[in-house]
């Protein structure tokens, strides 16, 4: 990914207005070690980002994947924006660690699954971008206030969230009808499959959950009366049920713990927010006779 010098104009002007510190620090700016900053698309999404990252760290430098020089030293750690940046630093032969941020669990895993041998990285890790499931069960049991059937569809690509959602189900004693989609396999014939499910757990999944099939899916589940419960306030926009979901801050509170053991040689596990919160659309509450409490739109685990 090349920066062109209006990106680069637009990053130092988001900075300027938020601190007075300069940009481009030495490498022990952060405990011995510079943070660097990959930019995958540079919408206004990315500009948010950017403008928290500078506020909770003012010397974070900004990269060019394209650019970018392998440092075998050990003093960087590198900050991945999206998974098109994840894509990009591991493409230029980045073997920094890595600390992949704003990207879905199933497209962090497909980008490292598709390492080849000769891309060595000294340790790569990820907090994603969308809340965990066990969140999303803990909002359905509070919503549905009883032991309801969830169903949940994944496929090839999301098929390791198995074992996750099946202890998420248990602890929020919610019983689980868990489908594998098959390649091709009308996404909507696999929903109207679950017969015994009151409500669908959407976990991002770009073989299933599309621009394109998710109103359909929409349209689907509430003919059966299915809640859908989703991961990010857009979905609530677009009529899902509830979402549980990270804002910005709520992800990069994370960061500077994970960044600390990558640069000392430690690589932490994969992980979600441990920050979170719902949000939840009161017309289709009402149209499915799911009544909300106030302590419903109170769930969630906020920093402090």
């Amino acid at each position: 990914m090349h920066l062109t010098d209006g990106t680069r104009r637009r990053f130092l002007s988001v900075a300027a207005s938020v601190i007075a510190a300069p940009l481009v620090a030495t490498a022990a700016s952060r405990g011995g070690y510079e943070l660097r900053v990959l930019l995958g698309e540079n919408g206004d999404t990315t500009q948010q980002i950017l403008k928290a990252i500078t506020v909770r760290f003012p010397h974070a430098r900004i990269a060019d994947a394209v650019a970018v020089q392998d440092d075998r030293k050990g003093t960087a750690v590198y900050l991945t924006l999206g998974a098109a940046a994840l894509q990009s630093a591991l493409s230029a032969g980045l073997s920094a660690p890595i600390l992949a941020l704003f990207t879905s669990n199933e497209a962090f895993t497909r980008v490292v699954a598709n390492l080849r041998p000769d891309q060595r990285v000294q340790g790569i890790s990820a907090v994603f971008a969308e809340a965990s499931p066990l969140h999303q069960l803990r909002l359905v049991r509070a919503l549905y206030k009883r032991r309801v059937g969830i169903a949940a569809l994944l496929s090839a690509g999301t098929a390791h969230l198995q074992s996750l959602i099946e202890e998420a189900a248990r602890a929020n004693d919610l019983d689980l009808h868990l489908r594998l989609v098959d390649p091709g396999e009308n996404v909507v014939r696999a929903l109207l499959s679950q017969r015994d499910a009151q409500a669908l757990l959407m976990v991002p999944d770009r073989n299933l959950y599309t621009a394109e099939s998710l109103r359909t899916v929409l349209e689907s589940a509430y003919r059966r009366t299915l809640g859908v419960i989703g991961f990010s306030p857009a979905l609530v926009r677009a009529g899902v049920l509830a979402a549980a979901y990270s804002t910005i801050d709520d992800v990069l509170s994370q960061v500077g713990a994970a960044a600390d053991a990558l640069a000392q040689g430690h690589t932490p596990s994969p992980q979600y927010s441990t920050y979170w919160r719902v949000l939840i659309n009161e017309r289709v509450a009402n149209s499915l006779d799911v009544v909300v409490s106030d302590s419903d739109r109170a769930l969630g685990n906020l920093p402090n």
